[in-house]
């Protein structure tokens, strides 16, 4: 099994969401930074008993009212005391600057995907390699002008990529809202943690039967991650005057495989399909999309 060392650098923020959510009975947003508390030692803690009282009142309040912004009374109550509840911290993240976090109705965060590791004894996020893989697949299959579906499958037969860990990575709280080109404006948004950084992994060929083009398509596969791709701004050609001079700067002179990844980013869209929105982290013009990343080889 051949295998060849991978990097990907975020070229705008991105967000792989996990399966769950930050709990709404386990944040606090503060001023700046959100705080992530460990539930479980609260409740064996000398705020145990003051805690429950909090949650129940909450119920109540939410058994008689809709929509109660924020959860509001644990909002008070984790305000109050939040340097007293310092050590059942389990990250502190830093809120975007560019959101009124004071009047943000929403109880729903979305989660970047994480494992647990051991030697760190946290969860950490990370870039599955499933994901990299379908991305991949999309622009490979675009390069080389492949739509049959037979011959799709065996290629994805042929090409693996395993998870990419982060060396280096910063993290915060995001706003995201999906442009709409027709109607020229952002909308329904949605809140989550998103990373920008560098994380590291391998591309694999597994051995497998009948695989008689395995070395045209690893020769193919090394060529399109060598090469200054225009992928990305073939696949997004007409949202690009919405997009910042930097940002078009940047896709442009990259080397390697620029593509879109994880949520929002549009990444397993239909060949022929015309999308008229996008998700974007930034509430006005420049309206630059997320989940924007470039792979290449070490």
């Amino acid at each position: 099994m051949n295998k060849v060392k991978l990097t990907i650098k975020t070229i705008t923020p991105l967000i792989i969401k996990s399966a769950e959510g930050f709990s709404a009975v386990e944040f606090f947003l503060g001023k700046e930074n959100f705080y992530h508390f460990d539930i479980k030692k609260i409740l064996q803690s000398e705020f145990a008993e003051s805690f429950k009282q909090v949650i129940d009142k909450q119920v109540e309040s939410l058994s008689k009212e809709k929509d109660i912004p924020k959860f509001i009374e644990l909002q008070n109550f984790y305000r109050e005391n939040v340097f007293k509840l310092n050590r059942f911290i389990l990250e502190k993240i830093p809120l975007s600057p560019n959101v009124d976090w004071l009047n943000v109705k929403t109880v729903n965060i979305n989660k970047f995907i994480r494992y647990f590791d051991w030697d760190l004894k946290k969860e950490v996020p990370f870039i599955p390699g499933s994901s990299i893989k379908g991305a991949f697949l999309e622009a490979y299959f675009r390069e080389h002008n492949i739509w049959d579906d037979k011959l799709q499958n065996k290629i994805s037969n042929q090409i693996g990529f395993t998870d990419f860990y982060f060396k280096s990575f910063k993290n915060r709280i995001e706003k995201l809202t999906r442009y709409n080109i027709k109607k020229n404006k952002a909308q329904t948004p949605t809140y989550a943690e998103i990373i920008e950084g560098e994380a590291e992994g391998e591309l694999f060929f597994p051995v497998r039967e009948n695989n008689k083009n395995i070395e045209l398509t690893k020769q193919k596969t090394l060529e399109l991650l060598e090469k200054k791709s225009d992928y990305f701004q073939k696949k997004r050609q007409r949202f690009l005057s919405s997009f910042s001079q930097e940002f078009r700067q940047k896709i442009r002179t990259e080397e390697g495989l620029v593509m879109p990844l994880g949520f929002g980013s549009g990444s397993y869209q239909k060949p022929g399909s015309q999308p008229v929105t996008y998700t974007s982290f930034n509430q006005q013009r420049p309206y630059d999309p997320v989940g924007v990343v470039v792979l290449k080889k070490i």
